[in-house]
């Protein structure tokens, strides 16, 4: 049997690892990577452009909610 996890990463990086999978800003900036990733490796019909845009869109998002998380 396995070690638990606690044991092999340690409290605080047991916490840091279930804070991030909690973040909706992780959540955003892993599904920019699906949708360049699901178009090079199945053909998604998006054009570069399309990709692109939701990128930057993703991008701006996560450092807009990363400023106002910061404000207060």
């Amino acid at each position: 049997m396995p070690p638990p996890a606690s044991s092999i990463l340690g409290a605080g990086m047991k916490e840091k690892l279930d804070s991030l999978v909690r973040s909706r800003r992780f959540w955003v900036a892993a599904a920019g990577v699906a949708v360049v990733f699901l178009k090079e490796a199945v053909g998604v019909p998006l054009s570069e452009e399309q990709i692109t845009q939701l990128v930057l869109l993703a991008g701006s998002w996560i450092v807009g909610e990363s400023l106002r998380s910061s404000e207060g």
